[in-house]
């Protein structure tokens, strides 16, 4: 385990483990709402029943229950005694849905942007042209190398292409960050127990995502 990291599945347990025995209902499918799905079934065998994501998304699976906000007002699904997990920045609008339908906010609604990140869930737009250090301006997401960034104010998740290199490499491919979310499944399937002394190496590890992966898996010797 990486020990930074525990802080950030402290403030994801905490809230988690109040669902069960409840549904839980993830209002926001970006990379948040998706992280928080992930993990509260991986770590915490939960479950999400119903996921609210406003719009069309043409990348979502038929079979996933999406569903839009009007799911908390015509009691065609029972919701009335879920817990509200909220992925999406908590604007006006949001709030107001959620009170009206009877959820009271850190008690049957969780705002996981604050959980997380307090009031700095909003990254400022920085003047930064140096591609290989500008931070993500915008909205933070909630996963493991977007709180690294946070806590150590550097560039974990800003993609980098192959076209500002020096040298263009052709047909290469963009470096972006892998995280456990796409790493420990691989890992699981491969079995892998690691031991004292047990090392892995990743080539081609572009920005070091996939080695932090590793360490946090509990490989202690790593290279790219």
């Amino acid at each position: 385990m990486v020990k930074v990291l525990d802080e950030f599945r402290k403030r994801l347990d905490d809230v988690m483990i109040k669902a069960f025995g409840h549904r839980v209902v993830l209002f926001g499918y970006g990379y948040s709402g998706r992280f928080l799905e992930w993990y509260a079934e991986y770590y915490h065998s939960i479950k999400v029943d119903f996921i609210i994501k406003e719009g069309y998304a043409k990348d979502i699976p038929y079979e996933f229950p999406i569903f839009r906000d009007s799911l908390f007002e015509f009691d065609y699904m029972d919701v009335k005694n879920a817990l509200v997990w909220l992925a999406i920045p908590e604007d006006e609008e949001v709030k107001r849905k959620l009170e009206e339908a009877g959820y009271i906010k850190d008690k049957t609604y969780f705002n996981f942007l604050e959980i997380v990140y307090g009031k700095d869930y909003i990254c400022t737009e920085s003047e930064e042209k140096d591609i290989f250090t500008r931070k993500k301006t915008g909205i933070r997401d909630v996963q493991f190398m977007e709180w690294l960034e946070y806590v150590y104010d550097c560039n974990f998740v800003t993609a980098i292409e192959s076209k500002d290199f020096v040298e263009g490499i052709a047909g290469g491919h963009s470096y972006r960050i892998s995280t456990q979310k796409e790493i420990f499944p691989i890992l699981d399937k491969c079995h892998c127990m690691p031991k004292d002394g047990d090392g892995i190496f990743d080539f081609g590890c572009g920005k070091g995502g996939a080695m932090i992966a590793f360490l946090d898996y509990g490989f202690q010797k790593i290279g790219g």
